[in-house]
């Protein structure tokens, strides 16, 4: 007992161990030898060089206004690799004070690139400060070095000298200014403690059972939300720019309705953004993710402003759409973040924060009303893709949550097994106010809204038919309104709008007229139907008709096909029937291959069959899929096993029949709508593969039909789009006669995959 007692903290502290020794690992391999490194800034480029004979010194007068850490040259060597010493000293060109000084080797000199010197001290900056970097080499054998400078000199610029000989250039010159040093280390080594510390946390609560699970999926969400939003600086996260802007825009809004005569900003169109002119920054503002980004982001995180309402000033930058319901928690914490005089990096944390406190807040309100498939809710919070999005500026942050919680109550509704709470007046309410919210969104989830509708109707009372059609019409209204920008004025300032003048609107008006129309090419194009592109197309490419592409991509299609639905009723058979050690791993190891994008997958897949000799055949293509890579296919027919009852298992099994004979004489005959459910997508996703041809398959003779296609379109010489597209046409025949001979059985498999028997 006090074993079974103690195995949670058992397993999290083995937990915790392991990921901080892979986090120490990881600092070890890839952190600790970028700490040297730093951000560096090209002075002058290398155009020509000058010979530097023993004990000649080249000069050069710069001005410089930040810290000088090293000062990297650029040399050309006219023959051997010289020996010796390399005198570099700095001063003050002013006073002529010494003020750093590097003696390097000439060994390592890498002719053509900047030669790194440490400056010893390391110089700090000084706005208008003028330095003058003398350079003195001392050969031990008679190789020598020439030093490089620019083709002229910039009017702010001074020329370069050897000993009193001046040069027409400016030494060629490297400086870095700023050096990562220990602040990777320790942003790196406290980024994964925190995220040990929460995967250890995750283990225990789960082998516990002490924290519900809804408790837990808000702590992990909140958690490694938080973590992502300091590892993504500003900007990081996919279009967080214009998210940011019409966050901000929105919030200066409402500061504008606030500000009474103070500043008034009226209305303006959605391609405009107003920020505080503090809101203006290089570093934080730099798509280019760096670790000086995530220095200065976390530098600034308790920066405050006395900058008023109305320092706020135009930024002509697109915004993603008309819908501000999609940005009213984000711009609220700006608001508030205006209110209290936070600086512009406190703001964004806050933005990031609201979002991904709804989120998670949504997250785990869905996984708690979810009748099942809580643990499905669970894995798709945590998934690194939805905290990246859930942490940052990003209208899909509330977006999600409300889909997690929309499908939850959807489920509860139609499946629920109490009907009357299922379908109470909060949780009805709760339900159309998701689905209304969704429809807007993005016109893409309207679909998803509409799933109200499949709900029984026994289950929605009286007048069944009169909510689901007015719930529809509000739905389709609001999605209307929003998106054509009717109701956005609702959430913004009241003032006049901004007016454009008579010239801006003709010149509109003849922008959005439609170009007239072609009519030699109208004439052309609605002739008299002909069958010549399919003729055309059939014959094909050097010698080799159509009919060789359609039986290439018949044979891959048929035997891949095979392959899986075998070898994926087998495993499922496994998963189901069979209980061995490490069978809840490998279930798992198959959940998350099923999450795993294939970009990620096919650089060390391509590898793998370079080093077998593959590349160039069609093994890459068939035979992996007789080992069940495809993990949907398992699940889908594992599910469909599940609903076997197992007493006709027992029955075979004492009347002497093995695992296998079971499989084979009673699981099998029974999960034939299943396995014909599998057969049809894979057969489908096989013939349109085209990636994976284009990878592996070298030869044009052995090309598939969708590989061949392209072969219509020549950028350098003219394209045939006439065959192409009959050619395309006939490509769609074999999938959609399957498709539609097999309808019967693919409609059964999926219905009832997922019923218990």
């Amino acid at each position: 007992m006090k074993n079974k007692k103690h195995t949670p903290l058992l397993a999290a502290l083995a937990t915790l161990v392991v990921l901080l020794a892979g986090v120490v690992l990881i600092w070890l391999a890839k952190v600790r030898p970028d700490v040297g490194k730093g951000r560096s800034e090209i002075v002058t480029d290398f155009l020509r060089a000058e010979l530097l004979q023993d004990g000649q010194t080249a000069t050069q007068v710069f001005t410089y206004d930040k810290d000088i850490l090293t000062i990297g040259l650029e040399f050309y060597l006219p023959g051997d690799q010289p020996c010796g010493a390399l005198d570099v000293v700095l001063y003050d060109a002013d006073t002529g004070e010494e003020l750093s000084r590097s003696v390097g080797t000439m060994d390592y000199i890498v002719p053509d690139q900047y030669t790194t010197l440490g400056m010893d001290p390391a110089v700090t900056g000084q706005e208008g400060r003028r330095y003058k970097l003398a350079v003195t080499p001392h050969y031990t054998t008679d190789a020598i070095l020439a030093i490089g400078h620019s083709d002229g000199v910039a009017l702010w610029k001074e020329q370069m000298a050897v000993d009193d000989r001046v040069i027409d250039g400016t030494m060629a010159m490297q400086i870095t200014y700023q050096r990562i040093g220990g602040y990777l280390t320790r942003f790196f080594l406290l980024v994964g403690a925190l995220a040990a510390v929460l995967a250890a946390l995750a283990v225990w609560a789960v082998l516990s059972k002490k924290l519900a699970l809804h408790r837990l999926v808000f702590v992990l969400v909140l958690g490694f939300g938080l973590l992502y939003s300091f590892v993504l600086p500003p900007y990081a996260a996919p279009d967080e720019k214009y998210h940011i802007n019409q966050s901000f825009t929105l919030a200066c809004r409402w500061a504008n309705d606030l500000s009474h005569d103070e500043w008034q900003m009226g209305k303006v169109p959605t391609t405009t953004s107003f920020r505080r002119v503090g809101d203006e920054d290089a570093d934080l503002q730099n798509e280019n993710t760096t670790v000086f980004t995530w220095e200065a982001f976390t530098s600034q995180l308790f920066t405050t402003t006395d900058q008023p309402f109305d320092s706020h000033q135009e930024y002509n930058e697109l915004q993603t759409d008309q819908n501000p319901l999609l940005y009213v928690v984000s711009a609220a914490a700006v608001f508030l973040a205006y209110v209290l005089h936070f600086g512009f990096a406190p703001a964004l944390f806050l933005g990031r924060l609201a979002n991904l406190l709804l989120f998670a807040a949504l997250a785990a309100l869905a996984v708690k009303t979810a009748p099942f498939g809580k643990r499905v809710f669970t894995v798709a919070a945590l998934l690194p893709m939805t905290l990246h999005l859930a942490a940052s500026f990003s209208r899909d942050a509330p977006l999600l949550g409300l889909c997690f919680v929309f499908t939850a109550l959807l489920m509860d509704a139609a499946f629920g097994p109490n009907q009357k709470k299922a379908l109470s007046p909060a949780r009805l309410t709760a339900l159309l106010f998701c689905g209304v919210l969704l429809a807007p969104g993005k016109l893409v989830y309207l679909p998803l809204a509409a799933l109200l509708l499949l709900v029984p109707a026994a289950r929605l009372g009286h007048h069944a038919r009169a909510k689901k059609c007015a719930y529809l019409a509000a739905c389709l209204a609001l999605a209307l309104l929003l998106n054509t920008g009717l109701l956005t004025d609702t959430l913004r300032s009241g003032q006049t709008a901004v007016q454009t003048t008579a010239a801006e609107d003709a010149d509109r008006a003849v922008k959005s007229r439609p170009a007239e129309p072609d009519e030699a090419y109208e004439a052309e194009i609605c002739g008299e139907s002909t069958l010549e592109n399919y003729v055309n197309g059939w014959k094909g490419f050097g010698k080799v008709s159509f009919g060789t592409f359609f039986s290439n991509s018949m044979f891959i299609s048929v035997i891949a096909t095979v392959g899986t639905v075998i070898s994926s009723s087998l495993v499922a058979y496994g998963f189901s029937r069979c209980k061995f050690k490490g069978r809840g791993l490998l279930f798992a190891a198959m959940l998350v291959s099923m999450m795993l994008p294939a970009q990620v997958l096919m650089i060390p897949q391509y590898l793998w069959y370079q080093k077998l000799g593959w590349v160039g055949t069609y093994l890459p293509l068939i035979v992996p899929y007789f080992f069940a890579i495809q993990g949907f296919f398992v699940y889908l027919i594992l599910n469909f096993i599940d609903g076997i009852p197992k007493d006709l298992d027992e029955a075979a099994r004492i009347d002497g029949c093995s695992y296998f004979g079971i499989y084979l004489r009673i699981i099998l005959p029974l999960i034939v709508p299943a396995l014909i459910t599998a057969g049809i997508f894979s057969f489908m996703w096989r013939w349109d593969d085209f990636l994976s041809a284009l990878l592996y398959v070298k030869e044009s003779v052995r090309y598939p039909a969708s590989l061949a296609l392209k072969l219509f379109c020549d950028p350098g010489s003219s394209s045939d789009y006439g065959a192409m597209f009959a050619m395309s046409t006939l490509s769609i025949i074999p999938a959609v006669t399957i498709f539609i001979v097999f309808q019967k059985y693919l409609v059964e498999g999926i219905a009832t995959s997922g019923l218990k028997g």
